[in-house]
């Protein structure tokens, strides 16, 4: 964790993002999580990389590592939470965690926000015949891990709304 920590930490100093927005990337792993740390919450259309993804190599604290960016072009279809424009650019480097690169298509996701730019916390929420890879059992912390199994679209929705509003509470 503190290897991912350490290269989340220097994507953030190179391109001048809070603390809090870096941080979240490496640690939201439940809907409760996801919700709590999402600026915006969305359904996206991954239209494409944008460009190659760009690579270098960094020195820090004496380690030498690799990392990538990846830039994707977007369309908001429906927002859930917040605001965010029409068609946002959506960056992500190779050491978030353990997510994967988008693949085109359509998307609930969880979007952090820092300078008008936007970062996902999580990757694995694809659409596919209006369902999506879900939360089966509402997880709260203490339990052993979520169970996820494929999910009506409108009932995860339904969750994220049930969650910002308990949240709010």
């Amino acid at each position: 964790m503190t290897y991912i920590l350490t290269r989340v930490a220097f994507v953030c100093v190179a391109l001048s993002l809070s603390h809090e927005s870096c941080l979240a990337a490496a640690a939201a792993w439940h809907q409760d999580d996801l919700v709590q740390k999402a600026s915006v919450i969305a359904i996206v259309e991954i239209e494409g990389v944008q460009f190659n993804p760009l690579e270098a190599t960094v020195i820090t604290n004496g380690q030498k590592w690799s990392t990538s960016l990846t830039i994707y072009q977007s369309a908001v279809l429906k927002t859930v939470k917040g605001e965010i424009p029409e068609r946002p650019f959506i960056l992500q480097f190779s050491e978030e965690g353990d997510m994967n690169p988008f693949e085109k298509g359509r998307y609930l996701v969880f979007l952090r926000e820092s300078g008008g730019i936007y970062f996902p916390l999580a990757t694995e929420f694809k659409i596919e015949d209006n369902k999506i890879n879900w939360y089966k059992q509402p997880f709260r912390h203490g339990d052993y891990g979520p169970f996820f199994g494929s999910v009506p679209l409108a009932n995860a929705i339904s969750d994220v709304q049930a969650f910002e509003k308990e949240q709010q509470k």
